[in-house]
């Protein structure tokens, strides 16, 4: 699927920085 990016996270690189981005944007929940 299309992930949102922005200008940022795109220069760091296609495709590995989109599944990062996911997990950053994703709320942090304890193990």
């Amino acid at each position: 699927h299309r992930c949102r990016l922005p200008p940022m996270v795109k220069s760091l690189g296609p495709g590995g920085s989109c599944s990062v981005y996911i997990l950053e944007e994703a709320p942090r929940q304890p193990p």
